[in-house]
């Protein structure tokens, strides 16, 4: 019976987080609709789609997604200065930067210093784009799980000293 409760508790829990769904932002319709479809195919809601770069800030200012899904070369602002005004304007918001461009793979730590959740290539990204969604959606948000990382490097610290 426990194991029943808190399955409903997990799926009111995700459910709530999903509740405004996900923004796609590519300058291709082609790849928004392929993104569209294996999302909705995998039961994740989407809220809308984005043209360029202004296109997915006035979008996600308006629908107020949980999750926004980036491409990084895009018309009038890219995916990197796009997440880096998201970010100061949707703390809360999570981010995945979608690529054609192997070289960004390697700036990680220069990508989650801007705001960006989770990096994936464009070729293969359907092998793992819904586990990458769903893992953010159901973690702590990006703020909380700061707040948590300087907590412990704090305690760790005062532990030396």
């Amino acid at each position: 019976m426990r194991l029943c409760r808190v399955a409903l508790f997990q799926a009111i829990f995700i459910a709530a987080i999903m509740t405004n769904g996900i923004l796609i932002a590519d300058d291709s319709g082609t790849f928004r609709k392929a993104v569209r479809t294996y999302l909705t195919r995998q039961n994740f809601e989407v809220c809308g789609e984005a043209t360029d770069g202004t296109d997915a800030l006035e979008k996600a200012m308006q629908l107020q997604p949980a999750l926004i899904t980036l491409d990084l070369r895009m018309p009038n602002m890219n995916g990197v200065e796009v997440a880096s005004v998201l970010k100061s304007r949707m703390p809360n918001v999570r981010i995945v930067l979608l690529t054609m461009y192997d070289e960004v793979m390697g700036y990680k730590s220069l990508m989650s210093a801007i705001g960006v959740d989770a990096t994936m290539p464009k070729m293969n990204c359907f092998a793992s784009l819904a586990e990458c969604v769903s893992g953010l959606l159901s973690s702590a948000t990006p703020q909380s799980a700061r707040n948590e990382e300087n907590q412990q490097a704090q305690e760790t610290g005062s532990g030396m000293a």
